[in-house]
């Protein structure tokens, strides 16, 4: 959604347009297959066995519906975040995230501004 907010766009997918297209592509699909994956595991849950769909045979010789939808899931939020991380790490502006703070002073008894101070070893003191 930061993508598609910020217009970024990637030339050798061919411009905005096809970077909207294939990160909704990408977020739809993610949104399809953990549906379908929660809907499967929930069922395991309530029923302590497979859903009946899940363990009939696919399309891909000796899997099972189940495991197909383990591997799509799998390449949906295990390896595909991998690619396009590297991918924007390699072609995106890092952010710069600077932490800075001013030293805190106390007021003494004399009423008097003194900065914390260092008392040997790895202790601070204030000189109230």
């Amino acid at each position: 959604l930061f993508l598609i907010d910020t217009d970024v766009s990637y030339e050798f997918l061919g411009g905005i347009k096809n970077t909207r297209t294939a990160i909704m592509a990408y977020l739809i699909g993610l949104l399809a297959i953990s549906s379908i994956k929660v809907t499967a595991t929930t069922y395991v849950v309530m029923h302590g066995v497979g859903a009946p769909w899940t363990l009939a045979p696919s399309f891909l010789p000796g899997k099972a519906v189940g495991q197909v939808v383990d591997i799509v899931w799998m390449l949906f939020n295990a390896v595909a975040p991998l690619f396009i991380s590297y991918f924007r790490s390699h072609r995106e502006i890092p952010i710069v995230i600077e932490i800075s703070t001013s030293a805190p002073t106390y007021i003494d008894s004399a009423g008097e501004y003194e900065t914390l101070k260092k008392s040997g070893g790895n202790h601070y003191e204030s000189t109230l």
